[in-house]
């Protein structure tokens, strides 16, 4: 079973594993959504709207983002909310949504917790 194959079925919505990583991003980082998906742009899994679509604008949006400033990770602030565009392995981008901004040790924290608790 390839990684794409593997992450999206721990990552049912109806899961246990599902469950308890989304409770861990609210209650750790105060996430309220997130978007997992492979650097080209298809999704794993997540709570945000159109995951298709999301998934496949990720690689682009970070693209033009390293147009202004190259970096593995962004922070997008919105008058509503607070998006974070991260590269959290080689093969696997996040995309996530809160109210507050993380700091660049908070990130790296996320990242790393989110490899342990998906095994990448």
């Amino acid at each position: 079973m390839g990684l794409l194959d593997r992450l999206r079925k721990l990552l049912r919505p109806e899961s246990q594993e599902f469950l308890d990583f989304k409770d861990m991003l609210l209650r750790k980082f105060e996430i309220s959504g997130f978007l997992l998906a492979t650097t080209e742009g298809l999704p794993i899994g997540g709570t945000l709207e159109s995951p298709e679509e999301l998934s496949a604008k990720l690689p682009e949006l970070k693209k033009g983002l390293a147009e202004i400033e190259s970096s593995n990770d962004y922070l997008v602030i919105t008058p509503s909310a607070v998006y974070c565009i991260l590269q959290v392995t080689s093969d696997v981008m996040m995309l996530t949504k809160g109210r507050r901004v993380l700091t660049w040790e908070e990130i790296e924290e996320l990242k790393l917790a989110t490899r342990e608790e998906l095994k990448l």
